[in-house]
């Protein structure tokens, strides 16, 4: 009964150093724990939309944070040319920073043998940034404004020339779809 006790003490003692054994290798693999705490906040954005002159005449409305905008009557007459001037600006509010611009066509529809032209142009005062955007009948004749170099503080007016021929009516519409691309310049 001796010899009994005692292997069942000796079975107890090396289950015992084998767990151990098990637990000190787990725990040398572990060579160093790093630990990150943050506060997150929010920060508003330095590249913004902002209402313009033409805001109301072309049923302007802003979206979260003035990053996104939707005009519901940015109308032309038919048989001449309509411009909004300044429906909407693009603002640079920071003092500091420095960005560049691109707008972009992203997508289009409705476009037919009515529209003579759509010209969608960035302006500094008078003075033009980048490409127009250009729709035509047939299709896109330019799609984007390339990269421009917006600087601090700016602000820039987003110009649409709207022509649609004499047979146009009410009924004929085009939709758009513009995309502003905004990266730091370094």
């Amino acid at each position: 009964m001796e010899k009994n006790v005692e292997w069942k003490k000796m079975t107890k003692l090396i289950a015992l150093l084998i767990s151990s054994l098990l637990i000190s290798t787990a725990s040398a693999s572990i060579i160093n724990q790093l630990t990150i705490t943050a506060t997150v906040g929010v920060q508003s954005p330095d590249v913004v939309f902002w209402q313009g002159s033409d805001w109301d005449s072309a049923g302007g409305s802003m979206g979260d944070a003035n990053q996104s905008v939707t005009f519901s009557s940015l109308n032309g007459k038919n048989g001449s040319l309509t411009t909004y001037s300044e429906p909407v600006l693009i603002k640079n509010k920071s003092p500091t920073a420095s960005y560049y611009l691109n707008l972009t066509l992203s997508t289009y529809s409705g476009l037919n043998t009515h529209l003579k032209y759509i010209n969608i142009t960035m302006y500094e005062g008078t003075t033009k940034k980048g490409n127009s955007i250009i729709l035509l009948a047939s299709g896109p004749q330019s799609q984007a404004s390339g990269s421009v170099l917006m600087g601090t503080s700016a602000s820039w007016r987003v110009q649409w020339d709207i022509y649609w021929f004499g047979n146009a009516t009410t009924s004929d519409s085009v939709q758009i779809t513009l995309k502003l691309q905004v990266w730091p310049a370094s």
